[in-house]
């Protein structure tokens, strides 16, 4: 039996959902789409920030949406990056439950982590990545609700993809 809290907080999953769905009808802004999937995802978990990183035709990640991340932050170095790759090469969700600050002394650096791989069809596309500075802030327990966010996610990015592949042959 559910009680009130978690009965709230799943109608909010349910409707954050359902406006993602509608989003993603519009291939063509997937931007849009994308930037929505993230702030649900970072609000329904408390979160302190996250983005969705997307493979470019390059075959590189590239951040395709952040929330409280300033997109200047990403590289090898950025918190999540060596998290990312290894989720991305997996193609398999991964929880870190205590992270240790790279220099030591950072209070604003990530405890805890989570990366769900965007898949669908058996494609990977990016991973979703979302971290908080409490350790063992995500669990076991959340994974089929951030696995159906990023379905969402994966299937705006192919829907973009195939939405400007038809343009392009419109246009020949």
């Amino acid at each position: 039996m559910l009680n009130t809290a978690e009965c709230i907080h799943t109608e909010a999953a349910w409707n954050a959902l359902c406006e993602i769905v509608e989003a993603i009808g519009d291939p063509s802004d997937l931007d849009g789409a994308l930037h929505l999937i993230i702030r649900s995802l970072v609000q329904l978990t408390g979160s302190d920030r996250g983005f969705l990183l997307w493979l470019s035709k390059a075959g590189q990640l590239e951040i395709g949406a952040a929330v409280n991340f300033e997109l200047e932050e990403w590289g090898e170095s950025a918190p999540g990056y060596r998290l990312a790759q290894e989720a991305l090469q997996r193609r398999q969700p991964l929880i870190a439950d205590d992270l240790q600050p790279e220099d030591g002394s950072a209070l604003d650096s990530p405890r805890s982590a989570i990366c769900i791989p965007l898949t669908i069809s058996g494609e990977t596309s990016g991973v979703l990545y979302l971290d908080s500075r409490e350790p063992g802030a995500f669990s076991q327990e959340e994974l089929p609700l951030l696995r159906a966010f990023a379905g969402q996610a994966a299937i705006a990015i192919k829907n973009s993809h195939l939405h400007e592949t038809l343009r392009q042959a419109e246009r020949a």
